[in-house]
């Protein structure tokens, strides 16, 4: 049997009779459509996509308590509602995924906010390490039974 194939945009899309579907590979994803015309969308859609990245953002990192600026460089469409957007953090060439739920505007309020933000989480950090520092000196209690061997 002949493969039925044609290039689209510089993308080769190929008609899988075993899938009854045509399939493509973008972007180092494989995608596919059932139709060719949906084949053909979906490859006008990511052009249209790209063409909006990279965008400028302020992303929060709950698990260290800073907002940094980074960029959003693509949706990830597979991804979960959580990890959704492509994102690079400033002075960091890998990428990872995080919810857009996590991403602010870069604005000049938001900058005075996120300025604000980070200079408080700094003093917890310094305050953090304060009460650690103190809390070392407390002398352990001895229980009977429990004593170091």
């Amino acid at each position: 049997m002949n493969e039925a194939k044609i290039t689209y945009k510089g993308t080769e899309i190929v008609y899988s009779e075993k899938n009854d579907r045509w399939e493509f590979t973008r972007d180092g994803m494989e995608r596919f459509g059932t139709t060719l015309t949906e084949a053909k969308k979906k490859i006008d859609d990511q052009d249209k996509k790209k063409n909006n990245f990279p965008i400028a953002v302020f992303a929060s990192e709950e698990h260290r308590g800073r907002l940094v600026r980074a960029r959003v460089t693509s949706i990830n469409e597979y991804g979960s509602k959580y990890r959704n957007c492509r994102v690079v953090e400033e002075g960091d060439n890998s990428s990872s995924l995080w919810s857009s739920d996590n991403l602010f505007a870069v604005t000049p309020e938001n900058t005075k906010i996120v300025d604000e933000y980070n200079q408080i989480r700094g003093q917890i950090k310094a305050l953090d390490e304060k009460a650690d520092a103190i809390k070392k000196r407390l002398v352990p209690a001895v229980i009977p039974g429990l004593e170091a061997k």
